[in-house]
């Protein structure tokens, strides 16, 4: 019971400060939430790859759909084009700053 309260605290708690959060928890006394983006044309992420996006963004993708096939942990080198749609585990703080940096913020589905 103990921790489904504080899995239930910790994701009202990132959801106050983010918004849209399905699931948040505490990783090394630090929020961290889990969100889907969708990749287009025009996002910042389209073309990188997914090593890019963790060094660059602090962003692990535990998720990629590419042509309605998921791949599950996708290979670092593999590159992101317009229609995927990835599952990124990231902190509180890197989430905020990609949706505040993103050209369109509806990229972010949570």
């Amino acid at each position: 019971m103990r921790l489904r309260r504080s899995f239930v605290l910790s994701t009202l708690a990132a959801a106050a400060l983010l918004g849209h959060v399905g699931q948040g928890f505490i990783v090394g006394g630090e929020l961290h939430a889990i969100e889907r983006i969708h990749i287009v044309a025009t996002s910042q992420f389209n073309e990188l790859s997914i090593a890019e996006l963790r060094e660059q963004h602090d962003l692990l993708t535990i998720n990629m759909q590419r042509g309605g096939v998921s791949i599950l942990m996708p290979a670092l080198s593999m590159p992101l084009s317009a229609g995927d749609e990835i599952t990124v585990l990231a902190s509180i703080h890197a989430l905020k700053r990609i949706r505040q940096s993103s050209t369109q913020h509806r990229n972010v589905i949570n």
